[in-house]
């Protein structure tokens, strides 16, 4: 449904924007 294509969208923004947080500036 559209709440589920929803859901996943932001599931993917959150998950990409951890990402590049990571690596833009990694743990140390």
């Amino acid at each position: 449904g559209i709440t589920n294509s929803l859901y996943n969208s932001l599931l993917l923004l959150a998950m990409t924007y951890s990402f590049h947080k990571i690596m833009v500036s990694p743990p140390g």
